[in-house]
């Protein structure tokens, strides 16, 4: 099967992904790695207000797909009204998920206020996503497939109570080793395991009654590693130990599509964390 490569949304959001979160805490004046207050909205707290960008730029009207579903995005606000330490509350599965994740990188706020005096404070962006597929074949006859979106999303705000009182800012952009992996860490005693949120890892392969009891033909598990970001998305996927008869490929696939709470560091910081998950799978 010809490979398919996708690219999602890279001609707007690149250059504003970037920009590196140093930077934006030199300019408020803290250092990277600092624990944040997270505070919530009260009669002395008053909500951020999500300021309009233009995405019509990343609009298309001819599609050779659609796709579409709600996603709900949490973010930790900070004092400049940029979001950090996103992760999902809610995910569709799908590429969207992505799709979603760089529309919030590019959200920015009037940040909450209190007392007259900026401050981080906890939110969900709700979006409901349409996305527009596009296939395309290179010059070398490389089939290639691109999401794009198909209408420009409205996005509304809620308090979040899911972080802990004080963050630590996550890296944005880990640069990639010479082994073409991003850093990660080791789930251990500082470092949290990453829960599933949204997908499976037991697979009913042949099952055509769910609740009626049944012995099935077969069974095994297939190990898979995988490094799960610090917004909870699977990357680097690949199995370690496989079972063969096709049950690899659908189980490589299975967890491209999980979604997960993010690891944390001491409780405070998301990061990236390389994990190796056991996928079960039952044949009747």
């Amino acid at each position: 099967m010809t490979p398919v490569r996708r690219s999602f949304f890279a001609a707007v959001v690149i250059g504003a992904i970037c920009t590196t979160i140093q930077g934006r805490l030199a300019r408020a004046g803290q250092s990277a790695g600092s624990p944040v207050k997270v505070y919530k909205v009260g009669k002395d707290v008053t909500p951020p207000q999500l300021l309009s960008q233009d995405l019509s730029a990343a609009v298309v009207s001819h599609c050779d797909g659609m796709i579409s579903g709600p996603v709900k995005v949490s973010a930790v606000i900070d004092a400049e009204g940029v979001p950090h330490n996103l992760m999902f509350v809610q995910a569709t599965g799908s590429d969207l998920d992505r799709l979603a994740m760089q529309i919030v990188h590019l959200d920015r706020f009037s940040p909450a206020m209190r007392e007259g005096t900026p401050v981080a404070i906890a939110e969900t962006i709700s979006m409901p996503l349409g996305g527009c597929v596009q296939n395309e074949t290179d010059a070398s006859g490389r089939y290639t497939q691109h999401l794009r979106l198909a209408s420009v999303p409205d996005q509304t705000l809620e308090p979040f109570d899911g972080y802990p009182e004080k963050v630590i800012f996550a890296s944005e952009a880990p640069m990639r080793g010479t082994n073409g992996k991003a850093p990660s860490y080791k789930v251990g005693p500082d470092v949290s395991a990453p829960r599933l949120l949204r997908g499976t890892t037991s697979i009913d392969i042949g099952k055509t009654a769910p609740d009626k009891p049944s012995k099935p033909k077969y069974q095994g598990e297939d190990i898979i590693s995988v490094i799960i970001d610090a917004q909870g998305l699977p990357e680097d996927v690949h199995v370690v130990r496989p079972l063969g008869m096709g049950l690899d490929e659908k189980a490589v696939d299975t967890l491209k599509r999980a979604r997960f709470i993010p690891a944390l560091r001491n409780g405070r910081e998301p990061v990236p964390v390389s994990v190796e998950l056991a996928v079960s799978f039952r044949l009747y």
